[in-house]
Order: C-alpha cells, then structure tokens, then sequence
C-alpha cells in the first residue's frame, strides 16, 4: 500500500481506512448517489479546495467537532478495492499535520504521479465516519455527505471553510464563482436533485 503520510495509531488509521471504505459506493459516479449506507445530509463546493494547505485545517476541524482521531483520504482511480492491501493510495490526516506535509504528500511524485496534478476521484472520512467527502476532481466537484441534518450545525466551522452548500441553493442561487451551478446540463442536474435534494 502506497501511504503518502501517515498519522496517528495504525489501529486507527486501519478504522478510519475501514470506514471511509465502507462509506462510498465505489463503483458509482456523480450525478449519481455515490454514498453507501445511511446518510442525511449533503452540501457541495468545488474540488479544488481538498488539494490546498487549507484543507488540513477543514480536516482538522471535522476530527474536533466530531472527537475522532484521524481522517483517509483515499484516491479511488489508483485503488483496486478488492485487493487493497497491495494497490491502494491515501493519505492520512490528524490534528499534528501540517498545511506544509499535506502539500509535500500531495506533491509526491512530481506531474507523473503527484495527487495535486491528477483528475482522480478522491473519498476523504474520518475513524468515526459522521462525514464524508467525496471528490471528483475532473468535473471540479466535491460534495459532502453528513449522517444527520442535525449535525450541520456541529461541523459549522468546517463546512463554511469548504464554501460547502445545499445543491438547491447553488443551482437555484445563479452563477457561483468558480462552478457553474446553474448552467448544469438537465440529466446532471435532475441527478444531483434526486439524489442530494431536500
């Protein structure tokens, strides 16, 4: 397994790896619902805030509100989730990393191989799993699922980093700056409505 930087316990990032996992429906692509299991709520914000030095801090945030000890984030495009173990990438995230060996990790690799150069689709989850992000990078997407409505107010801090909202607003809402929202073609935007709707 390539493990660009890793945090925390292995027992732990092993969960959060587990959990993060378990969370997606791998083989499923937006607009389409590409979250597994029970989830409540969903906001969206544009891919390229995942592969910034700010992230770390969004990452952070999420682990504190919720009292988890470490989040994956998992290139799906390099992963063969059947066989994990010997083909899968990710990067693991506590409340030690640093902006800087967050960039350093995404970096890796230079062009040819480096995440922040990519148009892979990424999941990022933590240990406990209340949230989830799952990111499509070649259509400068992200969006991010929470277990319950309730708990937007929780991840508030986070949630507003990330520019994170409702599809709702941004299609309903007009132009946004740097994802138009409101000139989605109908198939993508009657798919993002069904399943990320109120």
């Amino acid at each position: 397994m390539n493990v660009k930087l890793i945090a925390g316990q292995e027992a732990t990032r092993r969960n959060a790896l587990d959990v993060t996992v378990r969370s997606l429906a791998y083989d499923h692509r937006l607009p389409d619902r590409v979250f597994e299991g029970a989830w409540e709520d969903f906001l969206f914000c544009e891919s390229d805030r995942l592969f910034d030095a700010a992230f770390v801090n969004v990452v952070i945030q999420f682990l504190g509100c919720e009292n988890s000890r470490v989040a994956c984030l998992l290139n799906l495009d390099r992963t063969d989730l059947t066989r994990f173990e010997e083909s899968g990438e990710a990067i693991f995230l506590d409340r030690s990393t640093t902006g800087a060996q967050y960039m350093n990790a995404l970096e890796e690799g230079g062009p040819s191989r480096g995440w922040l150069y990519a148009v892979d689709r990424y999941v990022c989850c933590s240990d406990i799993g209340e949230w989830c992000i799952y990111c499509e990078k070649d259509n400068d997407i992200a969006v991010v699922a929470l277990r319950q409505v309730s708990k937007r107010q929780d991840f508030e801090c986070p949630l507003k980093q990330l520019g994170a909202r409702p599809i709702e607003e941004l299609i309903e809402g007009g132009a946004w700056p740097l994802f138009p929202f409101n000139q989605l073609v109908p198939s993508w935007r009657e798919g993002l409505l069904m399943h990320y709707g109120r």
